[in-house]
Order: C-alpha cells, then structure tokens, then sequence
C-alpha cells in the first residue's frame, strides 16, 4: 500500500481550525465594553440553543420514583429515577443535607465518561462533600453507563456505545450532544419540581464527559447560577492540533465552522459565574483550558459580574481529583452563599454500591415499559421518514449537493503532481499516479491503470473510474473485462488510499472504528458545518471537471464497499458524464443502519440525508447495478 499523504487529511483540519480560532481571537480582542460582552453572549446563546433545537421537545411528565433512602449522619441519599421522555428512564442518586426547614442550594453533577457513571469513586467524594457541608447534589447516570447500559453493547458501553449511537442520529437530523443535554434539563426539571431543593440555587458541575455536558447546558439553561466545567474546557484547535479524538456528546455540529468555539457555550451565560478547573497532565490541553479561563476572567470583569469567573489548574492527570473538588465546592458555597459546616472530605461516609442503585438490579430495562435508547432512535427516524416527500430529480440532487455541504462551485483542479509509478504482477502492469490538490487541500491521488508508464493524465473519450473501498490498489483485482480496451482511472479521495490517516497515535486506524482517525476527522468535518463524504466528493467531482476538460467524455463508474456509496452520489451529481454505474459489496441502506450496532463508519455518515431519501434510493435513481 502506498500512504505518502497520510497526514494530509489531519493537516488540513488543523489549518482550517488554525484561522477560525485567529478570527475568533480578533473579535474577542474587540470587546471591550460590558455592553460589547452581553451581547457577543446573547449572539453565541442565540446560536448555540437553535443548534441544540431542544425547545421542540415536549415537557411530559417525569414520574419520578424514589426506590431507597439511606441515612449516613451527616447526610441522606435518596435513589430514584425519572422519565426525562416517555420510558425513557434516567437513574439518579440526591444527596440530602440534614434538613434545617429550608430548600436547599443543589448541585447538578454530570457524569463523565466512567462505567459506574454517579456511582464513581471521586465523583461521590465530591458529592457527600457538597452534602455533609450543607449544598444538596442531584447526580444522574449518563445512557449507556451506570445503570443505563445499553445491552446492543454489552461488553462495550461507554465510548463505543455513545459513539455508535451518535453516528447513526446524524443521518435523520438530530445529534448525540443534544440527546445526553436533554436529560440534564429534564433533570434540572427535576430539581425546581422537589420541595426539598431551591429552585433559585441550583448549580451544574461534571468532570471529563460531564465536564463538557456541563459546558453546552450552561449554555442552554437559564435557570442556573453558576457551573463548573471540570478536566474537559480547552480550544478546539488544540483538539485537532493533538490529533485527539472526541467522542459524540463533544462534537455539536456547525458552530465551530461559524467561528465558536468551546469557550462560548460558557462566555454565553456571562456574568453568571464559571470556574474552569483541569489538570497540569490532562489529555484535554492545559494550555487551552488555561487559556479559557482567562478570557472568561477578563470577559467576566468587563461585564461587571458579582462573583468573578476564574479557572484552577490541579498537579495531577485526568479526573476529578481532591484538588479539584476543594476548588469546585470553595467556588459554589461562595456563589450559593451558603457557609460550609467544615467536615473535611474524609471523614463523611460513603454508601455502598448496592445502596447507590436506583433501578431493579441495577438495570433500567428491569423497569416496566423501559424504551432503550435505539428503540427511541429508530422511532424518531422512522417519523423522520414517513415525513419525506417524493423528489424530482432535480430536487434529489439539491438535497445531496445541501447534505454532502457542497460549496456552489466545484473549480478544476489548477494542477497537479506526477508521482512514482505502482507496478504489479509484472513490468506490464503500471498505474500511474497523479496528485491533485487545491490552495487549501490534497484533494485525491489520481491513479490510472494504461498498460504503460504515461508521465502526464492521459486523454481519452471513454474510459472506466473506479472508487475504492479502502485503497485503490484494489483495481489490481478487477475482472479485466470490466475496463478492456479502455483506461482504468482509480481514485484515492480524501483519507482513502494515498490519503489513509498516519495519524491519531495509537488509537484504530481503520475507516470502521467507531473511534481512532476517521472517528476524529468524521467528527470535525462535522463541527465545521461540512461532510466527509462531502469533503471527499469535492475532491471526485473536481476530477471528473480535469478529465472533461482533457476530452473525458463517457465514464463507466465503479465503486466498491464504501466507494459505492460515492458511486451513487457521483453517478447523480455527474450525470453528464457517468453513462454506466456498477456497486460491488456495497453497504447497507442508512434506514437499516439506525438503532443497529453496525460498523459502518461515522466518515460514511450523511447528516441529515434520511430527511430526504437514502443513498440506495440514489443508486436506483441513477439505474446503478449492484453485484
């Protein structure tokens, strides 16, 4: 395998967020008046809740059910669930302080990305802390953790769970960070519903997975009084910078393309008061983290807040560590205007995990009437479907072109780059090799398949193009009688073949990981507001304009596995030239795709194409055979 452009596709996402985080740098810079603050707040609250587009949900009833109360002297804990949607059960754990006749101040702690989610050893400290000392805490157990785990993932919940999921929401339209957002709110729902609880103190912190929920509801609630992000806030460029892969509540759509960044989801809600904490070795970069802080600092000054947003970094590694929760806690009983009683951290009991489970085993789908959560997806797009309305033509090719993201124009390619030869089975058999490329990216390595060594494309009228599934030293393996007499053009796109990422460290390098390189890429084209198929289809339709232009006039397309799906969108987009289509393996329908564990690839992914049709649906519209 040839992989001489491995880091082009990380390079390009590291250029691209580069000159977004400069010109964000610059409007910030021009702030410089609390009346300039509140309303660069007020604009990226606007943006970020029409992005989430949670008003739409409806507020049904929560049912909430206490199963167990337990009391441990300087605190009680109270284990209950909710319906933060109909059977859609959200387990939690409310730790109490010894009543005084008054509602308490009250916590909301979001869970980051632990298998014992509310029932995690650092994250309970912090808990009985709050509690003993006088501050109630509502923690919940995020889906697929704690006692939501989702049994299509048995031996793999958390990250792969959260991630699979999230890649299959995008394609009718909705997205995962709004899913796990909706359960804080319904819990914060929760809070100002209970008697015990003031609904006019009500506080929201999480570490790691939480520490990022944390940050996109305190953009999105105003019921809060202050948050505390913890082991998650950075620049989204260090992300990409650190080839970091995220997972799929850590990826909101669009806005960073539009010029946020995570910073606004808390400079949003200014003056209220933030604290963003980390940890000198955090994977989440302290340089951005700390960066973050300051700029909320200073925002936070001009906008004449009454407690002043500040940051803490910790000496220690990733997690919600003892330096962190002396912080967080100083920080809320400042805000709350609750005076602590004193009780150091260690000296407060801890309940047993039996008694911190709130459903029937320990298990949500022992609940009568539980709805899992890919029963709820598949529910949500099957309306998402039956809504669709039959497209011309025309309109099937508007609505590809609008969810691939397709800039208007596609321009041919000014140039291109002779590379060294491939030679197979023997000196007879050479595929040459061609790289195009714009001013922003490597669009693709053209390969064609001669019968000898062409030092430029070669011309022809009619010739076969084929789209790979992984690489396209695959062509060695086509029935010749597929291209005979004509020239065979392969094309390696974005982040195939020529283009497979070398990036990410260690993590999966393989297009169907459901983490690793293509997971990161597939989510940062994402928060750009682009595709990565559409990313890659820039690159094939471009082509296709250099071959027209070199007296191209008929295409016999082929694309196998995932360079089917390509294909399809091709074979309709390039209608003029493509006269014959053939699919060999491909894929799945998407419909068939949601509420499954599958492993196609989040890169595969289309958003918001099952508004619309489904690529199979394309492939029939554009008569392609399948084999």
């Amino acid at each position: 395998m040839h992989n001489d452009f491995g880091n082009a596709v990380n390079e390009y996402f590291v250029k691209v967020f580069r000159r977004l985080y400069k010109e964000r740098a610059g409007r910030i810079a021009n702030l410089t008046t609390k009346e300039d603050v509140l309303a660069y707040a007020a604009q990226a609250k606007k943006r970020i809740r029409e992005v989430f587009d949670l008003d739409k949900l409806p507020r049904t009833p929560l049912n909430p059910v206490i199963t167990g109360e337990y009391d441990f002297k300087y605190y009680t804990l109270k284990t209950l669930y909710f319906e933060s949607l109909p059977g859609y059960y959200v387990t939690a754990n409310l730790y109490l302080p010894p009543a005084d006749g008054k509602p308490f101040a009250t916590v909301l702690h979001l869970c980051g990305h632990n298998y014992d989610a509310k029932s995690c050893t650092n994250g309970v400290s912090l808990n009985v802390g709050f509690a003993a000392n006088g501050i109630a805490v509502l923690s919940i157990d995020p889906v697929c953790q704690g006692e939501r785990l989702q049994h299509f993932m048995d031996d793999s919940n958390l990250c792969g769970a959260h991630n699979t999921i999230g890649k299959e929401l995008v394609l009718f339209g909705e997205h995962f960070c709004a899913w796990r957002a909706w359960d804080a709110l319904r819990a914060i729902d929760l809070i100002c519903e209970m008697k015990e609880l003031d609904s006019s103190r009500i506080m929201l912190t999480g570490c790691s997975g939480g520490g990022t929920m944390t940050a996109w509801v305190n953009a999105l609630d105003d019921r809060l009084i202050a948050s505390a992000p913890s082991c998650a806030t950075t620049r989204w460029v260090r992300t990409v910078e650190n080839e970091l892969p995220i997972d799929a509540e850590q990826i909101p759509p669009a806005l960073a393309g539009e010029g946020y960044d995570m910073a606004d989801f808390l400079v949003a809600t200014l003056p209220r008061p933030i604290l963003v904490s980390g940890e000198t070795n955090d994977f989440f970069d302290e340089r951005g983290q700390q960066e973050v802080g300051r700029e909320l600092e200073h925002l936070s000054t001009l906008a004449e807040a009454p407690v002043k947003s500040t940051f803490f970094t910790g000496p220690n590694g990733h997690g919600l560590k003892q330096e962190q929760r002396e912080e967080i806690r100083a920080f809320f009983f400042k805000v709350a205007c609750v005076e602590p009683k004193g009780i150091p951290e260690d000296e407060i009991p801890r309940p047993e995990t039996e008694q911190k489970l709130a459903a029937p085993g320990g298990d949500v789908f022992n609940i009568p009437g539980n709805l899992s959560a890919m029963e709820l997806m598949k529910q949500r797009c099957a309306k998402v479907i039956a809504a669709r309305k039959e497209l011309s033509r025309s309109e099937l090719k508007t609505a590809l072109r609008d969810c691939l993201k397709l800039p208007a124009e596609i321009c041919t390619p000014a140039d291109y780059r002779r590379l060294p030869q491939h030679i197979f089975r023997d000196d007879d058999h050479v595929i040459n090799r061609y790289l195009i490329e714009d001013d922003e990216k490597i669009l693709g390595v053209l390969n064609a398949l001669t019968g000898g060594g062409d030092f430029q494309i070669p011309k022809c009228k009619e010739a076969v193009f084929y789209l790979p599934d992984v690489e396209c030293i695959e062509m060695e393996t086509l029935p010749e009688e597929l291209y005979k007499d004509k020239i065979l053009f392969g094309f390696d796109s974005f982040g195939v073949g020529n283009l497979i990422p070398t990036s990410c460290g260690v993590y999966a390098r393989t297009p169907t990981s459901c983490y690793g390189a293509y997971w990161h890429f597939a989510g940062m084209s994402y928060m750009l507001g682009k595709t990565f198929p559409g990313l890659q289809m820039e690159g094939i339709l471009a082509i296709l304009k250099l071959l027209k232009e070199r007296g191209t006039e008929k295409l016999t397309l082929i694309g196998r596995g995932y360079g089917a799906m390509l294909a399809s969108y091709t074979a309709l987009l390039a209608e003029d030239m493509v006269e014959r289509t053939i699919l060999l393996d491909a894929p799945d329908s998407f419909e068939n795709m949601v509420g499954t564990f599958n492993e196609y690839a989040f890169t595969g992914m289309v958003p918001d194409i099952l508004k619309y049709t489904d690529w199979t649906e394309i492939a029939k519209a554009v008569k392609a055979e399948f084999r």
